[in-house]
């Protein structure tokens, strides 16, 4: 499944998500559990530290054209997620970055999300962080910007056994705050984050597909 409107279309009938032949659940988090925020950063950061990089105001990198651009130096656009950012590695989130955020954004969501299990009707949501800063233009390894709301923490790739699944790696941009805090739930930032302009990155694990 190519399609990243049918993947996230899917996700509104999906409520659990069996995350591989390992026996760990991709299920949603218990209400109030998020991940602590880490210090915001403004220079890149090194492999392996956490945090964000700051950008100009929002607006200032937009390219009409273009619109949001998602990139990432662990992987090129529909490329092979590496294993350590998979549940059998080290199981960090990758770095991120982004540009073409447009003009009146109040609001950046993350969402990364398995394709694969989406349309086969699971959950499939594997990150989800919202009230990112627009003035936020990426994401260092293992990395969480200060304020953020993590619906759900990440939780790396882990397709069931002879299993290869796609995934997306999507930035929005909200026009208006989402307005959710603490305890806020994966699948309420994907809904917040329906419907807005995104940016997106396709990555596959364990290996990209035949032909």
């Amino acid at each position: 499944m190519t399609s990243l409107s049918a993947g996230v279309a899917a996700l509104a009938l999906v409520l659990l998500y069996g995350c591989g032949s390992d026996g760990r659940d991709l299920a949603e988090p218990a209400p109030g559990a998020t991940a602590p925020p880490l210090a915001a950063s403004t220079t890149t950061p090194p492999s392996g530290e956490a945090g964000a990089l700051i950008g100009p105001d929002a607006g200032s990198n937009a390219d009409p054209a273009a619109g949001i651009v998602v990139t990432s130096a662990a992987f090129a656009d529909g490329g092979v997620i590496p294993e350590r950012h998979s549940c059998t590695g080290a199981d960090v989130s990758p770095a991120l970055a982004w540009t073409g955020v447009p003009a009146g954004t109040a609001e950046l969501i993350v969402l990364v999300t398995d394709l694969t299990a989406a349309a086969a009707g699971d959950f499939a949501i594997n990150w989800a962080v919202a009230g990112i800063d627009p003035v936020v233009v990426g994401l260092g390894e293992d990395g969480v910007p200060e304020g953020a709301v993590e619906g759900r923490s990440w939780t790396g790739p882990c397709p069931p056994a002879g299993e290869n699944h796609e995934y997306s790696f999507a930035v929005h941009a909200l026009p208006p705050r989402s307005g959710l805090t603490a305890g806020a739930t994966a699948t309420q930032v994907a809904a917040a984050a329906a419907d807005v302009p995104v940016g997106v990155l396709r990555g596959f694990h364990p290996a990209a597909p035949a032909g």
